[in-house]
C-alpha cells in the first residue's frame, strides 16, 4: 500500500461521507462494484485514471483534487466555507441595498 494510495483513498471516503453517500452509492454512480471501491478506499487497489476521473466527478470534485494531502483538504475546506459565506453576504447586501433604494425613493 503507497502513500499515494492512502492519500486518495482517504480523500474519497471523506468526499463520499460530506456528501452522505454510502459505497454502494458511490460506486453505483460511478459504475464501479463496491468491494473494489472498498478496496480503493482502504489503500490496496489504485483506480485507472477513468475510473479516478469518474470518481471525482460523481464526488464534484477534479480529479488532482483527490490527491490533495490532508492539510490541503484542510485549506480546500475553509475555501469553500469562506466562498459559501461570500455569497450568502453579498446577496444579503443586495437584498438590503435593493430595499433600502425602494424605501427612499418611495418614502420621497
Amino acid at each position: 500500500m503507497g502513500k499515494l494510495q492512502t492519500i486518495v483513498g482517504n480523500n474519497i471516503k471523506r468526499a463520499r461521507l460530506q456528501l452522505h453517500l454510502s459505497q454502494s452509492q458511490l460506486a453505483d454512480q460511478c459504475g464501479l462494484s463496491s468491494s473494489f471501491l472498498g478496496e480503493i478506499e482502504g489503500g490496496k487497489k489504485f483506480p485507472s485514471p477513468e475510473n479516478l476521473e469518474r470518481i471525482a466527478t460523481v464526488l464534484g470534485l477534479k480529479p488532482y483534487q483527490l490527491l490533495y494531502e490532508e492539510e490541503e483538504w484542510e485549506v480546500f475546506d475553509k475555501y469553500k466555507t469562506i466562498t459559501s459565506l461570500y455569497q450568502e453576504l453579498r446577496e444579503k447586501l443586495n437584498i438590503d441595498l435593493e430595499q433600502t433604494i425602494r424605501k427612499h425613493i418611495m418614502g420621497s
